[in-house]
């Protein structure tokens, strides 16, 4: 540790000027009125010790030059194989580096004669143009699970809910989540909102019903549909929440869950998947993780979080019947004057004697930055204390909703490694054995992780950015659509039709 008037090369900053100008580090979240800020003084690490970092700031060097690639439309995940493909990892608003979150999993079938099985675990905004790029058609985007309700966890939901039956989902769309929140709002007259899944499903449907009617036209249903839902088991009934046909692609399905304990979410006999909520504590009272077991594998999806006791719990020797979880999948952010540095596009915290209205500026986004932590995340120093809790140490520990780059991913392994240094160890493009323990990564957009019992990789997908969406392909005789033509909605006076004097038939 160096004395506090010890500069440190790799950061232009001492740890004096850090802390006299405005309460930064730890001591920062105090403008908050976190009661983080007065542990300050148990901390072995403060800003000036993590961030700034020399790494570059504009790229994740492991995953864009050093992971091996694997190349779209993949294969279907292999025998005894599950596969996590991160379509979005960022933290909101997006970047073109990182759309919002979202994780794709896929089993593929066991040797013990189950069947594949697939689920989206949030959608948030930006995420189908990384879906088409790996080549996911909306077929097998039926199964959606969301951990809250925030815009950049469920704001594509409208794309996939209403794009699917007109092309190869031509069935119904299922979306888990939890229910109402129960909380009051504050102001007279106080009430409680309808704000669970139910709701979201319900209003989505008819927010949509313009685009649902004027895709109609086309076949949206099959005569070979079969509800599915009974060898789901599911912990209560689906609700079709607008008035289509049960087995139609517009259907809407929601699936609510009581966010107040840990439940059976899904349970496949036939797949062999079995999928379990637990609560966690974020924004607003609510807020879900899950656990996915499949074929002596299992992964945990925290999704946004503050630090709580739950997500150790359902990843302990206990809980996995002494095995430990093979993939934790948990959210981090990094401190809030490292974020408000990069947000700014300043190289290092400004003077605030020779630069004092930015400097005020700066001091202001922390403290908002600040606040929204202590309301919502997990900082990247209570990660790496939450992670030293679990008795059995995950295979591979993977850090989400996080901004990724050479220079954050540098600073938030020294606040990690303060508290798992007896363990912890960085994920290369080498993969990890089956038997090994105590690896981490950082998620990044196209990032895909294959987990088998003999060992886990990560990988970067190779992908065409000017790829087309996937081609129509559905299973089954097309029913009648509900408009008899092309042209039964629309007003026809003032279209160009082809011709002679126009344009080609054919379109050329």
């Amino acid at each position: 540790m160096t004395s506090p008037d010890e500069r440190k090369p790799e950061a232009g900053l001492t740890r004096r000027s850090l802390l006299k100008g405005s309460g930064l580090a730890l001591g920062g979240l105090a403008i908050a009125g976190s009661g983080i800020g007065r542990a300050a003084s148990q901390c072995t690490l403060d800003t000036g010790d993590c961030y700034p970092t020399p790494e570059k700031r504009d790229a994740y060097t492991l995953f864009s030059e050093e992971l091996d690639t694997v190349t779209p439309p993949l294969r279907p995940a292999g025998m005894d194989e599950l596969r996590i493909t991160f379509m979005g990892s960022g933290f909101p608003p997006a970047r073109p580096a990182q759309e919002m979150m979202s994780v794709f999993v896929e089993v593929g079938p066991g040797s013990n004669g189950t069947a594949p099985d697939q689920f989206i675990f949030d959608c948030g905004s930006g995420v189908m143009g990384n879906y088409t790029a790996m080549n996911v058609g909306f077929k097998k985007m039926d199964k959606v699970f969301l951990n809250h309700l925030h815009g950049d966890h469920m704001s594509d939901l409208t794309c996939i809910y209403t794009f699917g039956p007109a092309t190869d989902r031509k069935k119904p769309l299922y979306v888990w989540g939890p229910g109402p929140s129960r909380v009051k709002s504050p102001t007279p007259p106080r009430r409680l909102y309808d704000d669970g899944t139910t709701a979201l499903c319900r209003n989505l449907r008819e927010a949509c019903r313009w685009h649902t009617e004027s895709f109609s036209f086309l076949p949206t249903a099959v005569e070979e549909w079969r509800d599915e839902t009974p060898k789901w088991g599911l912990p209560v009934a689906a609700v079709n929440v607008g008035d289509d046909p049960p087995g139609d692609g517009f259907a809407l399905y929601a699936i609510e869950l009581d966010w107040t304990r840990v439940g059976v979410a899904y349970e496949n006999h036939e797949t062999g998947v079995r999928i379990t909520h637990f609560p966690v504590v974020h924004a607003r009272k609510g807020s879900v993780g899950y656990k996915l077991e499949w074929n002596g594998l299992s992964m945990i999806y925290t999704s946004d979080t503050r630090p709580e006791t739950m997500c150790v719990q359902q990843a302990s020797s206990k809980e996995t019947e002494g095995k430990g979880v093979d993939v934790f999948i948990h959210e981090m952010v990094p401190p809030p004057e490292a974020s408000v540095v990069k947000a700014l596009r300043l190289p290092r915290v400004p003077d605030p004697v020779l630069q004092p209205e930015l400097y005020e500026q700066f001091q202001k986004h922390v403290a908002l930055a600040a606040t929204v932590y202590e309301n919502s995340h997990t900082p990247q120093g209570a990660f790496g204390y939450l992670l030293n809790q679990i008795d059995v140490h995950p295979r591979l520990t993977v850090a989400a909703h996080f901004t990724v780059a050479d220079d954050t991913i540098a600073c938030a392994k020294k606040s990690v490694w303060s508290h798992c240094k007896e363990w912890i160890q960085w994920l290369g493009k080498d993969a990890i054995g089956g038997a090994t323990r105590g690896y981490m990564t950082w998620a990044c957009d196209l990032m895909v992780i294959t987990v088998t019992k003999d060992e886990i990789k990560q990988y970067r997908a190779d992908v065409d950015p000017f790829a087309m969406s996937p081609l129509s392909s559905y299973d089954g005789t097309a029913l009648p659509p509900k408009y008899p033509s092309p042209t039964a909605a629309i007003d026809t006076t003032n279209v160009i039709q082809p011709g002679p004097d126009t344009y080609c038939e054919s379109g050329y």
